[in-house]
Parts: C-alpha cells; structure tokens; sequence
C-alpha cells in the first residue's frame, strides 16, 4: 500500500521534470528514472528504454520545439500511479506558436519513474483552450 507521503515524493519527482526540458542532464535522469525505464507512446513505439531513452525524451523535445515551456496543471495519483495533465506550449522551427495537452500516467519503483504512457492532444490556433 502506498502512503499520501509516497504519493508527495513522487509529485515531488514529477516537479522536477520541466527543468530537464530546458537543460537534459543525464545525471538528473539516473537519479529520476529507472534503469530499465519505458516510454509508452503509440507515435513511437521502438523508443529506446532505459536512461538512454529517457534522456532522448527530453532532447527531442527540447530539439522539436525550441524554447518549450512544461507547466503541470493537473496532478493526483494512488499506489505506484501518478497522472499528471500538463501544457506544452513552444514556437516550433519555422516560428509558429504551438500549444498542447498531454495527459501522462507514470509508474514509480520507489522514488524513481519506471513507465510514462502519454497522450497528447495539439491545440491549433483559435482553439479556447490556449493561452496564447
């Protein structure tokens, strides 16, 4: 059984996430994810696992969407689950703005992501939904 302070460590980990966004360490991500880390994603399904694949998660997108900007709007979780809603939002490399939400479960082992499975859901111009 999972207590509320392991829920709050793992909110605490999944805190530290956009500012591996903005400076992908690998350090940062030995200490944040799994060994045998994996990303659960329907456009990508050969993703590398382990910390190689966590570290290309944030250099793709770091390298997609110049100047990307994470903000977690929505967090709550049970047991080794954490759910998180978060907004994206970039210009991508010919200047347009991009906007978008993605709604991610990750499984912890201990203090440490083990699984991330995301959807995402871009938000094209006009859409109420975006803030900008």
């Amino acid at each position: 059984m999972t207590s509320l302070a392991e829920t709050e460590r793992h909110k605490a980990v999944i805190r530290q996430l956009p500012e591996l966004l903005e400076t992908p360490d690998e350090a940062a991500i030995r200490l944040l994810f799994t060994e045998d880390f994996r990303l659960h994603d329907v456009k990508f399904p050969d993703w590398p696992t382990g910390h190689a694949g966590a570290l290309r998660m944030f250099t793709h997108m770091k390298a997609a969407l110049p100047g990307i900007r994470a903000v977690i709007e929505d967090m709550f979780g049970e047991r080794d689950r954490l759910c998180v809603r978060w907004r994206f939002s970039g210009t991508t490399g010919n200047g347009a703005r991009f906007e978008a939400i993605v709604v991610s479960i990750y499984r912890f082992e201990q203090t440490r992501i083990a699984e991330d499975w995301g959807a995402d859901i871009p938000l094209p111009e006009g859409h109420p939904w975006r803030t900008a």
